[in-house]
């Protein structure tokens, strides 16, 4: 894939379709020739109010039609777009101009814009908006790199948003690698839920537009009622949604198990992919017991997708073998490093001195702060995390996760988090389960019986916290990209009860 041609691309296809539904249950329906009108028209207004290759504009809105539009006419411009999270900026719009030394940033109706503020340099997103442009200082960045395609925020595994800059060289290469991979098919509609302004979505539809595959994007809110009506072929989810998936279609007959899933998810699935953290055995299992292929996969904002399996070359359990092959190593304690000619991220605009040093280590060279091993056949495990090791009073250490690996393998265990060392007596086991304390706490008791019999002395759970509620986003337990926030997990058991 070339962004030079995207567009051009688009129009090659003029009757694949792009779907938008609202939370309400509205939808768009547009052909790729409407798309590629509606982008054409945006970048003659943005032209005629001098926006320019190399000038930056921020989008600030949820995942809609209008959003893509914007992204493309950007992209297709030369500018540098910088997206938003909608949800995690207490600044105002006028100092996102400042701060960002914006040209333009258009803000979706949605979010209740302030009039007051249009003066400032703010657009509408919405494309059916008569609302009159007024400029603001249209900002030459000369400093800009010239590979910069745009400029994203991600929390990661930190729970604070740090900056990106994103090239437009390696979000190509990494397209052409999944494209390789697993391939666009004329009939293929990939579902998206998850928010643009995250990136890895943006690359799904950058793929989808390309070569000329059906683009469903949903809500959240609405993402199970959805799919039973799109009937995608392709999904790429977190495990929260693989596991929830299981949990809801599992059933005693395996006739009717397959029925269920089948109808869940549309009965027209080609491929699935999970990654962004640890999936349950149990749950990835259960997908190709049923004959629904689902490949596990690692990657990280900064250098993009970094293993997969994949159609050609797949071992359960692991996550896969390196996308592009020789860009991985092992450092120092078995890190993961990425090096690549043609990296995603150049590195941070927006992040600790101390992030930068430990993370962008030198040129196009990624320390992930991930911990790994490579088989004998290529294929790479993942450990844990590096800055996630417990260390116990005595300086022993150890990775939380693969107990929580051996744990979560429990029918009765939703989630679990392993905490300890920093003043906490013994090792912690944070639950969530899937029943009443009174139904399920013998067999979880014995299980942990079982878990504390494979590890060693220091490892062993010492005490089960049962938490009432579930980890999820809205509660603060996870993070954005529904990675478990261990941060606030930690927060919730150290506070007086």
């Amino acid at each position: 894939m070339q962004f030079f041609d995207l567009l051009a691309k688009v129009k090659s296809h003029p009757e694949q379709q792009i779907t938008f539904v609202g939370v309400n249950g509205s939808q768009v329906n547009n052909s790729f020739a409407e798309f590629a009108d509606d982008v054409d028209a945006l970048i003659l207004k943005l032209r005629e109010n001098d926006i320019r290759s190399g000038m930056r504009v921020g989008i600030l809105g949820d995942n809609s039609y209008d959003w893509m539009v914007w992204d493309v006419a950007l992209l297709t411009i030369g500018c540098v777009s910088v997206a938003f999270p909608v949800d995690s900026f207490g600044q105002s719009t006028d100092d996102l101009i400042k701060k960002y030394q914006l040209s333009y940033l258009a803000v979706s109706d949605a979010l209740g814009l302030n009039t007051s503020e249009i003066t400032r340099g703010i657009v509408p997103l919405e494309l059916s908006s008569t609302q009159e442009w007024y400029k603001c200082a249209l900002h030459e960045l000369s400093e800009t790199h010239s590979q910069v395609h745009s400029m994203v925020f991600s929390s990661g595994t930190s729970g604070h948003l740090k900056g990106l800059t994103i090239s437009g060289l390696g979000t190509e290469n990494l397209v052409t690698l999944f494209e390789q991979a697993f391939g666009f098919e004329q009939q293929d509609s990939h579902l998206i839920f998850l928010p643009f302004a995250g990136y890895q979505q943006r690359m799904v539809y950058y793929g989808c537009l390309y070569n000329g595959a059906a683009v469903v994007t949903v809500p959240y809110l609405r993402l199970f009622h959805e799919l039973r009506l799109r009937k995608p072929t392709f999904v790429i989810a977190p495990p929260m949604f693989f596991e929830t998936v299981h949990r809801l279609t599992k059933r005693a007959d395996a006739d009717a198990t397959k029925k269920a899933l089948d109808t869940l998810l549309g009965g027209n699935i080609r491929c699935m992919i999970t990654g962004m953290a640890a999936i349950k055995r149990e749950s990835l299992d259960y997908f190709w017991d049923h004959d629904i292929a689902l490949y596990e996969a690692y990657g990280i904002t900064e250098a993009g997708m970094v293993a997969w399996n994949k159609p050609s070359l797949t071992k359960i359990g692991s996550v896969g073998s390196v996308a592009e092959p020789g860009t991985v190593v092992l450092g120092e304690g078995n890190e993961v490093i990425i090096c690549r000619d043609k990296p995603l991220s150049l590195g941070y605009f927006e992040a600790s001195e101390e992030d930068s040093r430990l993370t962008f280590v030198r040129a196009n060279t990624v320390a992930t702060g991930d911990i790994g091993e490579f088989d004998e056949q290529g294929f790479l495990t993942l450990v844990g995390r590096k800055k996630d090791i417990i260390v116990t009073k005595n300086g022993q250490k150890f990775h939380p996760e693969t107990i929580e690996v051996m744990l979560n393998n429990c029918q009765s265990i939703e989630q679990s988090v392993i905490i300890g060392g920093d003043g906490i007596a013994g090792v912690v086991a944070m639950l969530n389960i899937n029943a009443s304390e009174d139904e399920v706490m013998p067999l979880i008791k014995k299980h942990i019986e079982m878990v504390n019999g494979h590890l060693p002395d220091y490892q062993r759970i010492s005490k089960t916290v049962i938490v009432a509620k579930e980890f999820n986003l809205e509660n603060g337990f996870r993070t954005q990209n529904l990675k478990i926030n261990r941060k606030a997990i930690r927060k919730f058991y150290e506070q007086p009860k």
